[in-house]
């Protein structure tokens, strides 16, 4: 009697980490995709959409990070994508000159998007 409890002890354990582990997982990506949804909230591009149209989005996109002047589209290329900054800033180029710097809330790439045209600027980290 003994080694039968015992023996069912010795799985309750690693059945218990496992679950532990699968829990913490599950509320970890809850977290982050409420934080990247709130991001998405913020940009006034898609601030009046609900949030099923939100998360829609959201498993459309991937989170970039770009080193400081990395080049992260160029003018004249052909768009794929729109971005849109959630932290920090980068700044607009067009014919070298810089027009603008773009900051936290500020999307752009929406016009090669819409009109599958070539990139207007060139847009780099800052």
């Amino acid at each position: 009697m003994f080694l039968a409890a015992s023996a069912a002890a010795s799985w309750l354990v690693p059945a218990l980490m496992f679950l532990l582990v699968i829990v913490v997982s599950l509320a970890g990506l809850r977290w982050i995709r409420s934080e990247h949804l709130e991001a998405l909230r913020s940009v006034p591009l898609f601030r009046s959409l609900s949030k099923h149209q939100l998360m829609r989005i959201l498993r459309a996109a991937r989170a970039v990070e770009f080193q400081p002047n990395a080049e992260i589209i160029r003018e004249g290329e052909a768009g794929k994508g729109l971005y849109t900054v959630t932290d920090g800033s980068a700044k607009v180029l067009v014919g070298g000159n810089r027009l603008a710097t773009l900051g936290s809330g500020s999307y752009f790439g929406e016009m090669a998007v819409i009109d599958g045209g070539p990139r207007t600027a060139t847009i780099v980290a800052a």
